[in-house]
């Protein structure tokens, strides 16, 4: 007889997207969230929104696109501690660190981000590039050729993006290359500036990086975890928008 469990396909991951927000531009937020609905992920995806007293239309139009909203008033600290108290929200197999600046830029990058997951060993995944189109600020596109908004992490080498133009990832140690993301190895010294705009990882791990009465800083967070031999990512061979305009 057929063992008919061999047959079934295992059940796509289920993905919490986590979005910390306060006033954000509105036409961005909303190129965000449409995006996200336009995605062609067979599993299951929420989005969660951890505001800090947006008071410009922001929560309306998240809740438009269906969004699961919790505020907190007077938070003006980028959402870096809405998160703690947030952790029961956090429901899925991964979450997705993406920005109210950040943009999708294709129906399949989902797809793409979480298709390393299939590796155990892999508990974090993240676009090589920074991408762009045509009619966006100049800065936006010039940014994105760098791989990196910050001017000192591009020329310090530690941005986990690369320029658009090279074609092969070439930070950490590359394990294996596979058709669409590399498996790679960081270490204390090679590690770049990874957990932020498109940044997926495995939820229990995420969710055991939040404690209480602490302030979650991403860049000391995934360092931390390099003393714990949590060392191997997923860098997927897509791109993804991060806008950046005159502040």
């Amino acid at each position: 007889m057929v063992d008919n469990m061999r047959l079934q396909k295992k059940k796509p991951l289920s993905i919490t997207i986590l979005t910390g927000t306060l006033n954000p531009d509105l036409e961005t937020f909303r190129l965000m969230l449409e995006a996200i609905k336009k995605q062609r992920y067979k599993g299951k995806v929420r989005t969660i929104i951890v505001d800090g007293g947006t008071t410009n239309g922001g929560i309306a139009l998240a809740k438009k696109y269906g969004c699961i909203v919790r505020v907190f008033p007077n938070d003006v600290n980028e959402g870096t501690d809405r998160l703690f108290p947030s952790k029961k929200l956090m429901t899925g197999d991964i979450v997705l660190n993406l920005e109210s600046d950040n943009i999708l830029p294709d129906r399949d990058f989902l797809t793409q981000l979480i298709e390393p997951f299939e590796d155990e060993e892999i508990f974090a995944t993240f676009p090589m590039h920074n991408t762009y189109t045509k009619n966006m600020h100049m800065l936006t596109r010039y940014t994105a050729l760098m791989g990196s908004p910050d001017p000192t992490l591009f020329y310090l080498g530690k941005s986990d993006k690369v320029p658009v133009f090279q074609e092969r990832y070439d930070k950490g140690t590359i394990v294996r290359e596979e058709k669409r993301y590399y498996k790679v190895k960081f270490t204390k010294d090679t590690l770049p500036t990874v957990g932020d705009n498109g940044f997926a990882v495995r939820a229990h791990i995420f969710k055991g990086l939040l404690h209480k009465n602490e302030v979650f800083y991403h860049t000391d967070a995934y360092m931390k975890l390099l003393s714990k031999g949590v060392d191997t990512y997923g860098v997927t061979k897509n791109a993804i928008i991060h806008i950046t305009k005159p502040g």
